[in-house]
């Protein structure tokens, strides 16, 4: 049989399934959608809209694999096959560092998230907020291992007497990267930019804190917001909040709850709809508690998606998150 006619097959294998399967995702198919397509890449058969449709079907499976089924060695071994694919796939690259931030290999998050923000999306297929934490990912995972190499320095350093320098100092350089790290010990968003900053510059702005800015706080014990009043909320209302912060004028839609409400994955988009408006009337009310009045969180018109605009913020985090 020539690759052409396996091809033919493969396609003719992958329509049945679909008949069959209806609504949702398969792992038979995605299976077969990953054989067609390594197939093609020794014939070109496909054109760029098939293999994209191929593509698509893949990335839906391990992102239901991850989020859904809590799977998360098939979701990382069907990244990896869309990588080997498509290396340039901006979501892949940015959902494959997610996994590996989360498994604490930074090196590798590092270089996946680095294609992510130095790739040409001309086609917006990463939502602003995409875009934003591929940086503070990249910085996170930096941080981290900058710490890590600091304690196993100390513990080399405790093991040996006399150290026979060459160059700077290994005193001096510890100096210098822990310095490095004090400046970047807290993250600041606001409606103008994004920084990192030192404890001590943290407090400052806390200390002359204007009552016209809401302010959320992600870096105590107890997570709160304030703008007249301070107010406390819950973990998952900081998460939210934050998400629609930097959102801005394109909102947070529910496509994107599945990141930030892993209690509901497990329902349809209906029910998922209803638990998203459940929890934005919630938080409204948080933000009135805080004399936030005038300003409330919005649904975007004919879109299941919400915003909060011409709001004043600043948003304070120890991590990428």
């Amino acid at each position: 049989m020539s690759r052409i006619e396996e091809i033919k097959r493969l396609q003719e294998k992958i329509s049945k399934l679909q008949e069959e399967a209806g609504y949702g995702v398969n792992a038979s198919i995605a299976g077969l959608s990953f054989q067609l397509l390594r197939k093609n890449k020794l014939v070109g058969v496909l054109d760029a809209e098939e293999q994209a449709s191929l593509i698509d079907y893949l990335m839906e499976y391990a992102y239901v694999m991850k989020t859904g089924q809590k799977d998360r060695h098939v979701a990382k071994s069907t990244f990896e096959k869309i990588l080997r694919l498509d290396p340039g796939n901006l979501v892949a690259n940015y959902r494959y560092g997610f996994l590996m931030y989360e498994e604490r290999k930074w090196i590798l998050a590092i270089q996946h998230f680095m294609k992510v923000v130095q790739g040409k999306d001309d086609d917006n297929i990463l939502t602003a907020d995409q875009k934003i934490k591929a940086h503070l990912f990249i910085g996170y995972c930096a941080a981290s291992i900058a710490q890590e190499a600091g304690k196993q320095a100390d513990i080399l350093m405790e093991n040996e007497n006399e150290l026979e320098a060459e160059g700077i100092s290994i005193e001096d350089l510890k100096e210098k990267m822990d310095s490095q790290l004090k400046k970047r010990e807290f993250s600041i968003h606001s409606n103008a930019h994004h920084q990192f900053v030192s404890a001590n510059e943290y407090h400052q702005v806390m200390d002359h804190w204007d009552r016209e800015q809401l302010v959320l706080d992600l870096t105590t014990d107890e997570y709160f917001i304030r703008f007249k009043e301070k107010c406390r909320i819950t973990y998952q209302q900081a998460i939210l909040l934050k998400s629609l912060l930097i959102g801005g004028e394109e909102g947070l839609p529910l496509s994107e709850i599945f990141e930030l409400q892993s209690n509901v994955l497990d329902m349809s988009d209906d029910k998922l709809w209803t638990n998203y408006r459940q929890k934005i009337r919630r938080l409204n009310l948080k933000l009135q508690e805080a004399g936030l009045w005038d300003k409330r969180i919005e649904n975007i018109p004919d879109a299941r998606s919400y915003r909060l605009l011409d709001v004043n913020y600043l948003v304070f985090d120890y991590e990428a998150r």
